[in-house]
């Protein structure tokens, strides 16, 4: 590709937040829109997508979302996002349910639950959640393609990684202290890519 980077200073909005009633809206309106020739498929499971429901409910971090201002088509084209804004889309038209495996959110059991039957103030919780997006603006579409591919580029976390997320710091801090204790750095031989992954 030939694109100048150095021009698209300032081409990048004020962070913009929006809360999830009004994305919902802008979708029915049409002005949010994820049908872009580039961007990938949904891949997302059923437990992804309940965790990010859960996420909206108790009031966990939302990673912020990118999307491309198309005026000539007076809509906003989803650049990286998808998977989450499809998600809640989703659930907020019933059509997607928590899984059958969720676990309680506040005490409450939400497993196989959709929206609609959900109490009336984890409804609201999702539907004032704020969340935070960069819009930028019109664009040639090799300058937005090569924006969307290094928005996309990271790299899938690893089985080890999922795991020592799942246990969490104190336990995985446990863990690392043991693996140096002198006794077991004696008897236990690491190969360099264990020891690369344990760090």
């Amino acid at each position: 590709y030939s694109v100048t980077f150095g021009l698209l200073m300032g081409v990048v909005d004020e962070e913009a937040a929006k809360v999830v009633r009004r994305i919902f809206e802008m979708y029915k309106e049409g002005k949010i829109r994820f049908d872009l020739a580039i961007q990938r498929g949904l891949v997302w499971n059923n437990i992804m997508k309940s965790s990010l429901i859960d996420s909206l409910i108790v009031g966990l971090p939302i990673p912020l979302f990118f999307t491309w201002n198309k005026e000539s088509a007076n809509s906003q084209y989803v650049l990286d996002g998808k998977q989450r804004l499809t998600t809640i889309i989703a659930f907020l038209e019933n059509q997607l349910a928590f899984d059958k495996t969720a676990k309680p959110v506040l005490g409450k059991e939400v497993a196989k639950l959709y929206f609609d039957e959900l109490s009336e103030d984890f409804k609201n919780n999702i539907l004032d959640t704020i969340l935070e997006f960069k819009v930028i603006e019109e664009q040639d579409t090799e300058i937005i393609s090569e924006i969307m591919r290094r928005l996309n580029q990271s790299v899938k976390m690893g089985n080890f990684d999922i795991m020592k997320s799942g246990l969490g710091e104190e336990l995985m801090s446990y863990i690392k202290n043991m693996s140096m204790h002198p006794f077991l750095a004696e008897k236990v031989t690491w190969t360099n890519k264990q020891l690369q992954n344990s760090q």
